[in-house]
């Protein structure tokens, strides 16, 4: 009998030192890991094996404090050692919830927004044009007969065969194109509503436009106007060029960076339908209006706004975080996972790990705002590939789910740049530039 108590005991023992060793090591590393959030970010290659190392060591140096018996002062220490950690992570988070907050009035003092509340506007519905132009988008190709987005019109001088082969295809869109498109230019101050009080708020929830449509009828329109050119009709061709204009001009309106990439796109097929004009039309001169378009477009910067609204709802993403820690149920496999995915973000909020991370991606988004030379763009891209060094502690989730924009930001310098040849006289020659990205879109006149 009392060898059978005995065995008891010892077998009670083992497991609260055992209970009472994982709770004191799993303790100890969390408040190491938040306490390392107030270090450099690089120290994170270093600090995350050194909590797990201390908490290792803390859990062997406490086993003899874990009896069974009297459960008391077993209780008692355990429930000591879970508030002290609780102090150092409330303490921590207060820390960096204000180095957050004062990032964030930095940014503002710049004039730069840091919510998408600030977006807000009053506008009456029928000034906004997404619904007109998604019906007409849906009336052009009802067959799906038209060539894809993808399927884009290259920059060439047309032989007859290529006229020819491309004659049954325009005269089919192109009546349908001018009806559907030209009673929807300069009607509408904004593509798509959004309500950005309610995007302040929850930054996951706004819902983007569908460009797809919008992308295939621009490439449409590209096609029509080499068409024209080829049939030495120009002033029908510059009367595409422009719908293509405006196109972009209504797009540009949006704040998002998809927005503003797409506004990249159609001001590159003007651009380039303004090209195939004057290949395929020779003497065939710009028409001051769409020079002076040109000139206008060739200046602004629209992903450098894009990526303000970027900036803005990476803050917004903070707040809301901090009111409802999960991204949402099942966005890690299921419904099964919310449980697992709402106590992770907690306890990411909690230890302030959440404003770290938007906070780096908040602030590796808005130096790109600022980008107005070659140089500044290439000392730019350096850093995005060195956010790829970032150690994956404190910065796994930034590291994972920053957008990369270098590559568009220079497709917007190559734009600029290709917009302002297109504004000139005579053509846009391979010549004329370095840059990778022109010389693509470079056309051959044969003179070097």
């Amino acid at each position: 009998m009392e060898q059978g108590q005995g065995l008891a005991g010892k077998i009670l023992s083992g497991a609260a030192a055992l209970t009472g060793g994982v709770a004191a090591g799993a303790a100890a590393l969390v408040g190491l890991l938040s306490f390392s959030l107030l270090l450099p970010v690089w120290t994170g290659r270093y600090t995350f094996y050194i909590a797990v190392f201390g908490a290792a060591v803390f859990a062997g140096l406490t086993r003899r404090w874990w009896k069974p018996w009297p459960a008391g002062p077993f209780l008692l220490r355990l429930g000591s050692l879970v508030m002290a950690v609780w102090v150092v992570v409330a303490a921590v988070h207060g820390v960096v919830h204000r180095r957050f907050d004062r990032y964030r009035g930095e940014l503002k003092a710049k004039g730069l927004p840091v919510s998408l509340a600030e977006f807000a506007e009053t506008l009456p519905d029928d000034r906004y044009g997404e619904a007109a132009y998604e019906a007409a988008f849906a009336r052009l190709d009802p067959e799906g007969k038209w060539p894809g987005f993808v399927a884009e019109t290259k920059v060439e001088r047309w032989s007859a065969d290529s006229g020819k082969k491309t004659e049954s295809l325009v005269r089919s869109a192109e009546p349908a194109l001018l009806k559907e498109l030209v009673p929807l230019s300069g009607r509408f101050s904004r593509y798509k509503k959004v309500d950005y009080a309610a995007a302040g708020r929850r930054p996951f929830d706004t819902q983007l436009p569908k460009f797809g449509p919008l992308m295939k009828a621009a490439n449409m329109l590209k096609l029509c106007a080499a068409w024209r050119a080829w049939r030495g009709e120009p002033e029908k061709a510059w009367a595409h060029v422009r719908l293509l204009l405006d196109m972009g001009d209504l797009i540009l309106t949006e704040r998002s960076a998809l927005a503003k990439a797409v506004v990249l796109r159609l001001r590159r097929f003007a651009a380039e339908a303004a090209l195939m004009v004057k290949l395929n039309a020779p003497g065939a001169a710009l028409p001051k209006d769409l020079a002076a378009r040109f000139k206008k477009a060739a200046v602004e910067r629209p992903m450098s706004e894009g990526l303000e609204a970027e900036v803005a709802m990476w803050l917004d993403m903070r707040d809301s975080f901090e009111r409802e820690p999960a991204l949402g149920a099942g966005v890690w496999g299921g419904p099964d996972a919310a449980f697992f995915e709402r106590a992770l973000g907690r306890w990411a909020v909690a230890m302030g790990l959440m404003d770290v991370n938007i906070q780096a991606s908040a602030e590796h988004h808005s130096s790109w705002t600022q980008v107005e030379s070659p140089d500044q763009l290439r000392e730019l891209e350096r850093r995005e590939r060195e956010l790829e060094d970032l150690p994956l502690w404190p910065c796994m989730l930034a590291r994972l789910a920053t957008p990369r924009f270098s590559g568009l930001l220079e497709k917007q310098a190559d734009l600029q740049a290709l917009l302002r040849q297109t504004a000139g006289p005579g053509l846009f020659r391979r010549a004329q530039t370095d840059l990778p990205h022109l010389r693509a879109l470079a056309v051959d006149d044969g003179r070097r």
